[in-house]
Parts: structure tokens; sequence; C-alpha cells
């Protein structure tokens, strides 16, 4: 939990739909699900050009239909809106921190973390939008049954509950 850091692909595409979200993107807007084109996303390299894990574009489609099926382009596109420094400034604040890696690949979830490290970020979407910093011991207590040590509860705002409401909503489509 504290050291397998691993690629965590699409599991940090609902951030980007969050940083979106944040800047005014809708649930209900729509996004094209095609191929990206030379100088549409910013600070992208030439000959990047990723697709959909199925190889096939559906045109436009709602944003949440491009969380609900994991549309590479459709995320990219919002992560694009969103802006990659509110991404990276997101993922920093929920425990994702990505150091120097700012390319917009991390968009679609070129990106590592522990088990640890998502758990903790996730907890914004069920916690009206607050991190909670995960803990493994909660409490001591000696055999007279005192507490002789707990945890404080160390939470933090990530999103707004606005935000994480309707990001939450997303999810449950997923």
């Amino acid at each position: 939990a504290f050291q397998g850091e691993r690629q965590i692909g699409s599991t940090l595409k609902p951030f980007v739909y969050a940083a979106a979200i944040a800047r005014g993107l809708l649930p209900g807007t729509l996004i094209e699900d095609a191929p990206l084109r030379p100088g549409e996303i910013d600070g992208v390299l030439s000959g990047w050009n990723p697709g959909n894990s199925d190889g096939k574009f559906l045109g436009w489609l709602p944003v949440t239909s491009g969380l609900v099926q994991s549309r590479n382009t459709m995320t990219i596109r919002i992560g694009n809106y969103a802006g990659l420094d509110r991404v990276m400034q997101l993922l920093s604040d929920a425990g994702l921190s990505q150091g120097d890696k700012k390319t917009p690949q991390i968009f679609i979830g070129n990106a590592g973390a522990n088990l640890r490290q998502l758990t903790s970020g996730f907890s914004i979407f069920p916690n009206e939008g607050l991190r909670r910093r995960p803990y493994l011991i909660d409490r001591i207590i000696d055999r007279t049954g005192q507490v002789i040590y707990s945890t404080p509860v160390l939470e933090t705002e990530v999103i707004t509950p606005g935000v994480a409401h309707l990001s939450r909503r997303l999810l449950t489509k997923v």
C-alpha cells in the first residue's frame, strides 16, 4: 500500500473531469471524440496522437459519456479545457503529486501512485471535496482502557462540495 507505485491509467480521469467541472464544464456539454488535430492540445509534442482502447471514435458525446466509457480523446480535450496547471494542482492537492511530469499525457493516466495515495485522493469525491489524510493507527489504548494515542483527523478542501457532488454523480454512472 505504501511502496508499490504503479501506473494508474484511467483511474486518474475523474480528477481531470473534476478540474474541468470546477472551471464550469457541465455533464451534458458535448465534447468531440475524434482524433486530435495538430496544435489542438496545449503543450503536445508533434506525433502524440492517442486513440481510444476500442480503436473507434464516436463523434460528439456528452461529458458524462467520456468518463463512463473512458474515452481518451474526450478526456484529453476536457483536460485541455481545464488547463494542465489546474489538473496538476488538483492532483497535487489530492495527494497524487506528479512532480515535474507536466505533460498532457497525464490527462489519460500517464502517472504513478501507490494504493494509499490513490485511496486518499479518491476520498475527495464522497467527502464533499475534502481529502482525508490516510493513517494506519486510529488509536492506542492501554490495558486500563485509557487512550494514550489518537490519530487526529486531518482534512483539506481540494474541490468545492458542488464539484464533488457532480463528480460523484458521474462516477456512479461508471
